[in-house]
């Protein structure tokens, strides 16, 4: 279906470890449509590379759904 789209995918993954990219890359075209990714486990990692809020982190937690999505609108 991406390579029908012409499309891409890469994740910025937490919880999941790396499992989101582990599956897609199971697929046989998988180095049509698969970027990369990043496993950014420790709240630093968010902070310095996603680019997330101290403060977020904080006032949160790093696996809260609000810190998901500050990654998921930051990229």
């Amino acid at each position: 279906m991406l390579t029908e789209k012409r499309l891409t995918i890469a994740f910025a993954e937490s919880a999941s470890a790396g499992r989101l990219a582990s599956e897609f890359s199971l697929s046989k075209d998988s180095g049509i449509f698969l970027i990369g990714g990043l496993v950014c486990y420790d709240a630093k990692l968010k902070e310095s590379i996603l680019k997330v809020s101290d403060k977020l982190i904080e006032e949160f937690t790093p696996e809260s759904a609000e810190v998901t999505y500050a990654i998921t609108t930051g990229l």
